[in-house]
């Protein structure tokens, strides 16, 4: 196509032109009109009609033209072509030498005779073309094009112009469109009059036939008649730029007349300016931003190029099209490559561009993988492709793909972390926060297999849009996910919980990613709070911090509302609810006390939690709260309830478990805003242990020394039993305070009263039986029968025993012990054999005696049912 448009225009040229030279080898040859000298035997004229190297061996051959030079401007032209990279073994030069003797004969490299010669190739990688003037051995620079331009392999058109006052310019046609820019120009220290244009090439024995020439022209400077075109109109995505690429350079003073322009019929730019010194990109700029995603209307009149050709007014339509939030979003990680399935091993990122309809273009964007920052280079993906991300040591890897880009290095944590995309404005485009159980199948998470996103329409969703690969490889990266399916999201977002970080700065978290821009009008706050400003917490922006013109009080109870659309990723609205929140006060013993544990969960999966209850007056937040394991008198082991807090009001149960969602698999949750997963929960021990909750001091709060043997023994196994705290108020280290969970109640009763709680009140009576008649079947209703003392003095010894109706002892519940006035026995109708007894009526008897000599016995009544 190069070749075809040159022709055509030569052949309109030549009809006003005669004292020039032109060859596009169109003949087959190059010994016959015109007639080139030299080393005939090196060159041949190929398939494609073009001159071509065609040596035997590595050395140098050159080919010389007899040529007439004008009188005005000098106007050579060429078509250049190496396949190799250009360096001081292999090269070219274009010489123009004034000649008297037999070309044949000429040496061009050797010849000391004045001239001009344009080089193509050196030494190092910053090969550029450069222009010489040569007299005898001595070379001296005229001027040096863009360093690097040819470095590589090329083809380009090349023009020289050549000024009689002695100035030579350098112009390069890159896109070989005839859309020509300068790449150097100098005054020449002589002025040379030549008659010879003269190729040479020195080569070596790999590039013997590498070297490519066509199209050489040399006559009077060839007259552009041609108008300018557009050949591109971007809006850029803030909407305060539009960029406009004309096909050759435009004058300044009629590209930069902000008049010659108009959008939408009455929007005239507020400024114009060159991109660059070749005036051939003009960039509007607008104070207003132009309205997004629409189509615009581009008026262009009175453009002129450099040689006073006018363009033909015309109306372009264009868009600025910005990138928004979930436009390009991850959709693969492969976090642990090892062991190999069938991909490299090498840790990778997959994005797919999912909203811009153009090749979207990502400049000076960062990825941000944990705590580290990785600047990305420049991306380009075209609409509903996917891009690859590795780090340099692997970038010779899945070199087959179309799209893949480097950073200096991935390092994605193997048990999951937040990773993000930034615009170049600091912007979250889009964000995971991926964990290894988002790996469905536990062999999987071992390693080789990628996580992959389901639903891209669904980009906020967590585990429950990610699974592994299915791909036989092991992943499918830049290619369509193995699990795509329909998964979107129909939940709406809620408000999840609410924290006080000072008397002047609420935190609002929400159940998923929020992203319309919130605002202080989408919150209220009652009793005459004042909301100053809201600020998101990127990179998720599913919470957001208030800050208040007036100061909250201690001891009150505040409601905050949505008052406003609030949506999430996919635009479902937020419920327009309330939530309570106060100032969280300072926690004290017993404030809290542990209320339920699952320290045998089933199949010995890792979901052991711990329930607390607040049986205090006061709000207070589990981010003051530690949680630990071991230890005699303060923990080993201690980890935070709730980092980024929870204020948990009195009388109310929360449970912290290192799998929530194995405990919303074998257990009912009541309040599952009340189930916080902790993966760093501390592990309990299967038998026994300790488990202690203290605040940031280690002060303890409260403690517990629990025992398997503590269930219910009749159990067959206690595996996903827990154990429950019979009432909130009575000491956690008694063992009569602890009792296995119902199995009506599914053996656990997490974020709501226990199966087996007893809010049973002392009476003024010395001795009672509640209930008088019990049922010992472990269902969650009278499983036990409570015995109450109430001494008149301390240090009384008691021993309890259950009698059957024959007088035979059946259990020694206490012996010789050491009770306080007031104390609770309990009996679950288990025999000293560890059987359940036969129904029937009990009798209890209760000796007791004190330091003071009084010694007394009692004896009550109790019912046994199956």
């Amino acid at each position: 196509m190069n070749k075809i448009i040159f022709t055509i225009f030569f052949l309109i040229f030549n009809q006003i032109l005669v004292a020039q030279i032109f060859d596009n080898f169109s003949d087959g040859d190059f010994v016959n009109n015109p007639t080139w000298y030299g080393d005939e035997s090196s060159f041949c004229v190929n398939a494609n009609q073009q001159l071509q190297l065609n040596a035997l061996i590595a050395g140098d051959a050159s080919l010389l033209l007899p040529v007439t030079l004008p009188n005005d401007i000098c106007d050579i032209r060429l078509f250049v072509e190496f396949k190799f990279s250009p360096s001081t073994n292999n090269y070219s030069c274009v010489f123009m030498k004034n000649i008297s003797t037999d070309l044949s004969q000429i040496d061009l490299m050797g010849d000391t005779s004045a001239g001009i010669y344009l080089q193509m190739g050196e030494n190092l990688s910053n090969d550029a073309l450069e222009l010489f003037y040569k007299r005898g051995t001595e070379s001296i620079s005229i001027c040096r094009g863009t360093e690097g331009l040819i470095a590589s392999a090329i083809a380009l058109n090349i023009k020289l112009l050549y000024h009689p006052i002695g100035l030579w310019e350098i112009w390069v046609d890159e896109s070989l469109n005839g859309n020509y820019r300068l790449d150097a120009s100098g005054i020449c220290p002589e002025i040379v009059n030549f008659n010879t244009l003269g190729l040479y090439c020195k080569y070596t024995s790999s590039n013997i036939s590498k070297f490519y020439f066509d199209n050489i022209y040399c006559g009077p400077q060839i007259i552009d008649t041609i108008p300018p075109k557009i050949n591109q109109i971007t809006g850029n995505e803030d909407g305060r730029s539009v960029t406009i690429k004309y096909s050759e350079s435009v004058t300044p003073e009629t590209a930069l007349n902000t008049n010659n322009y108009l959008i939408d019929n009455r929007i005239r730019p507020d400024s114009a300016s060159f991109t660059s010194d070749q005036f051939s990109e003009v960039v509007l700029v607008f104070q207003t931003p132009l309205e997004d995603r629409i189509e615009h209307q581009l008026e262009i009149s009175e453009i002129k190029d450099m040689s006073e050709n006018q363009i033909s007014d015309s109306i372009y339509n264009f868009q600025c099209i910005s990138i928004r939030r979930n436009d390009i979003i991850i959709t693969e990680i492969m976090a642990d490559p090892s062991p190999i399935v069938n991909l490299p091993e090498c840790e990778y990122l997959e994005i797919f561009n999912r909203g811009v309809e153009d090749t979207a273009v990502l400049i000076h964007w960062t990825l941000q993988i944990g705590n580290n920052t990785k600047e990305l280079p420049e991306i380009k993906i075209p609409p509903r492709e996917y891009a690859l991300i590795l780090g340099n040591a692997f970038s010779n890897y899945f070199t087959h793909l179309p799209f893949i880009f480097c950073v200096s290095s991935l390092s994605i944590a193997n048990d999951g972390q937040t990773i993000a995309l930034y615009n170049q404005r600091n912007e979250v485009m889009h964000s995971v926060s991926f964990m290894n159980s988002w790996h469905n199948n536990v062999i999987k998470q071992n390693g080789g297999w990628s996580l992959e996103m389901k639903d891209v329409g669904n980009p906020c969703g967590e585990k429950d849009n990610w699974d592994s690969s299915t791909s036989e490889n092991g992943g499918t990266p830049g290619e369509e996910n193995s699990i795509i399916t329909n998964n979107e999201d129909y939940l709406f977002p809620i408000i999840k919980k609410v924290t006080v970080l000072d008397s002047v700065t609420v935190k609002v978290f929400f159940s998923e990613t929020i992203i319309n821009g919130v605002t202080k009008f989408n919150f209220q706050i009652d009793k005459d709070i004042i909301i100053e400003s809201v600020s998101d917490v990127p990179p998720t922006n599913s919470s957001f911090i208030l800050h208040l013109a007036n100061c909250l009080e201690l001891k009150t109870i505040y409601t905050i509302s949505i008052t406003d659309s609030i949506v999430d990723c996919v635009g479902n609205q937020a419920v327009f609810a309330s939530f309570n929140f106060a100032i969280p006060e300072k926690v004290d013993s017993f404030d809290l006390v542990i209320n339920e544990l699952l320290f045998n969960p089933f199949n010995e999966s890792n979901a052991d939690f711990i329930e607390i209850y607040n049986r205090s007056d006061k709000v207070i937040d589990l981010s003051e709260i530690l949680i630990g394991v071991g230890g005699t008198n303060f923990p080993d082991k201690a980890v935070v309830a709730d980092g980024s807090g929870f204020q948990l009001f009195p009388s109310n149960y929360v449970v912290i478990s290192k799998n929530a969602e194995n405990t919303l698999n074998d257990y009912y949750v009541a309040n599952k805003s009340h189930l916080i997963s902790s993966d760093s929960l501390p592990a309990f021990s299967n038998s026994e242990g300790i488990i202690y909750l203290t605040d940031r001091a280690f002060r303890v709060i409260d403690k517990i020394m629990y025992d398997e043997k503590m269930h219910y023994p009749m159990l067959i196994s206690t595996d996903g039993v827990s154990l429950e705290r019979v009432h909130f108020n009575r000491k956690t280290q008694d063992e009569n305070n602890w009792k296995s969970s119902a199995e009506s109640n599914g053996f656990a009763t997490p974020t709501y009263q226990n199966s087996q709680y007893s809010d049973t009140v002392a009476l003024t009576e010395q001795f009672y039986v509640s209930p008088e008649v019990f049922s010992p079947n472990n269902d969650g209703f009278d499983d036990f029968s409570e015995i109450f003392c109430n001494f008149s003095e301390s240090e009384n010894r008691v021993s309890i025993g259950i009698y059957d109706k024959n007088g035979n002892l059946v259990k020694q519940l206490v012996n010789n012990k050491i009770c306080n006035k007031n104390e609770i026995f309990l009996w679950d109708g288990i025999s000293k054999f560890n059987q359940i007894v036969a129904e029937s009526l009990y009798l209890i008897k209760i000796d007791y005696w004190n330091m003071n000599g009084k010694r007394s016995c009692k004896k009550k009544f109790v019912g046994v049912v199956r």
